[in-house]
């Protein structure tokens, strides 16, 4: 049960590396379109859910944490009132993916026909 002053952390990819995730298999990928559409209830899903769940929110960019973790983990364990331990970045770097891009691939053929939702959908969470 959260406290009245406890945090959620929402973790979020980028959109449009979100989108090329779920297009990129050959078994089972989706359509441009699909995914395009999924993505955006998705987060439109989340956005409703954290605006009334009435804590506050700290929102982590997984690109970030996996880039930066040590710097990102001290972010979040200052605005949650936690001391911070050297050991959770090695950690965290052991367990995170590594095959997450720094910036997206606005190119890709499957996103170029979409570019525009997928500039508003990350706009809109800060990217």
């Amino acid at each position: 049960m959260l406290d009245n002053d406890d945090a959620l952390v929402f973790a979020i990819r980028h959109p449009v590396e979100t989108v090329l995730t779920l297009t990129d298999s050959a078994v089972d990928g989706m359509r441009p379109a699909e995914a395009v559409d999924l993505v955006t209830l998705q987060l439109s899903h989340a956005r409703r859910l954290l605006a009334s769940c009435g804590r506050r929110v700290l929102v982590v960019r997984l690109e970030e944490l996996v880039t930066e973790p040590e710097i990102v983990l001290q972010g979040l364990a200052e605005a949650m009132g936690l001391p911070f331990e050297a050991g959770w970045a090695t950690t965290a770097a052991t367990m995170l993916p590594s095959d997450i891009r720094l910036a997206p691939a606005w190119n890709h053929d499957h996103v170029r026909m979409h570019r525009r939702e997928l500039s508003d959908l990350a706009n809109a969470w800060g990217y």
